[in-house]
């Protein structure tokens, strides 16, 4: 009987182990709309000049617009990477990895850190934007880049356990 079991435990861990993370494609489309959010960001900052409480109300909309969608992307980013952490937070999926050395573990606690840092920042949603608040939104975009880039270092952590020579 605890053969049986052991062999459909090991089944079951060899298949996990073969899947892809969940929603791959989305990550990487949130990936590119923070890309884009940071062209953006840049553009509304130099509107903004270097005093942007003196700045032009055109320039306060354009920067209360992007700060209305940076929220958007972090609300979606940060629960897309919470079910990621879920399955990447997963000793049986990294099997030796998780035992042989801090890497896998290790990766994986940094994105919870890094998660919930994202999560932390609250950003400011009206105008007139001061520095403080544009530093907040730099901050936001960067916790997110933070985040994906963990993502993605897990995957290829994943990628070299389906290519490593089992032993």
């Amino acid at each position: 009987m605890n053969k049986v079991l052991s062999i459909i435990l090991l089944a079951v861990s060899a298949a996990t182990a073969s899947a892809l993370a969940p929603n791959d494609i989305k990550l990487r489309q949130l990936g590119d709309e923070r890309v884009a959010l940071q062209s953006r960001f840049a553009k509304a900052q130099q509107a903004l000049g270097l005093d942007p409480l003196k700045a032009p109300a055109e320039a306060q909309i354009e920067m209360e617009s992007f700060g209305k969608a940076l929220s958007k992307l972090k609300e979606e980013t940060l629960l897309l990477l919470n079910e990621r952490y879920i399955f990447w937070n997963n000793q049986s999926y990294w099997s030796y990895l998780w035992d042989k050395g801090p890497a896998a573990k290790f990766v994986v606690a940094k994105l919870r850190g890094q998660i919930d840092a994202a999560a932390s920042l609250s950003l400011p949603m009206d105008a007139p934007f001061g520095k403080p608040e544009i530093n907040t939104f730099q901050k936001q975009l960067d916790a997110l880049r933070g985040c994906i880039e963990l993502d993605r270092q897990l995957q290829q952590m994943q990628t070299q356990l389906k290519n490593a020579p089992r032993r």
